[in-house]
């Protein structure tokens, strides 16, 4: 069985996958303050409801986050309850999808995960839109290349603010295109996606913003 875990500026959520079936699910809320035991402790009393444990079960834990804070004490979490290591989504990390930005550590976990489901349940070329935090756009090419992304901020967004160790990747604003102008490498004219509500309101009309925007179909 295998734990996932995606730490969100404001939420984090846990899956336990059996194959490729979904069998539980729980959600926290994303605090960077907590320690690895604590973590250990809250995650601990999910798999106890399910009659799961730490020495039970579960042979792998896979980890998407974009706090830092907490990737390092879940990090230390999986390590002393589990007694292996996790596999964790950071540049370096084989996923299947062709980062195309000169600096790959400029696109956030989350962000990258989002790309892997996609195009692994619907193929490429795709636009995913997320709802989070911040509302974000990502393109993924048929060659399963990510192109380069969007983001607004969300519904939520500023509510709790920036407290507790969280941080924002690939927040508010446009994304880089390469020199032409397409979605890609940072270098050249951001892919612009209007006003906020625009992309909050209406994420329909995003999405068309950025199948116009010049590059590979």
């Amino acid at each position: 069985m295998l734990l996932a875990i995606d730490v969100g500026n404001t939420e984090t959520v846990v899956g336990m996958f059996q194959g490729d079936k979904l069998t539980w699910h729980w959600r926290y809320s994303t605090v960077g303050a907590r320690t690895a035991d604590e973590l250990a402790l809250l995650l601990g009393g999910f798999l106890e409801q399910q009659g799961l444990s730490f020495s039970r079960q579960i042979t792998g834990v896979a980890l998407a986050s974009v706090v830092p804070d907490q990737t390092q004490a879940l990090r230390t979490m999986v390590r002393r309850y589990f007694h292996f290591p996790p596999v964790v989504v950071e540049p370096g990390t084989k996923t299947g999808i062709a980062i195309l930005y000169d600096n790959p550590k400029d696109v956030g976990a989350d962000r990258i995960a989002n790309a892997v489901a996609a195009f692994t349940r619907y193929g490429g070329p795709a636009i995913v839109v997320d709802f989070g935090t911040a509302t974000t756009f990502d393109v993924i090419s048929a060659d399963a290349e990510y192109l380069g992304g969007a983001g607004r901020a969300g519904p939520g967004h500023g509510l709790d603010g920036r407290r507790d160790g969280r941080t924002h990747r690939q927040g508010a604003g446009a994304a880089h295109g390469d020199r032409h102008g397409r979605p890609g490498r940072p270098g050249g004219g951001p892919v612009r996606l209007g006003g906020p509500p625009r992309a909050v309101a209406h994420p329909g009309g995003a999405a068309a913003d950025l199948r116009t925007q010049p590059g590979p179909r």
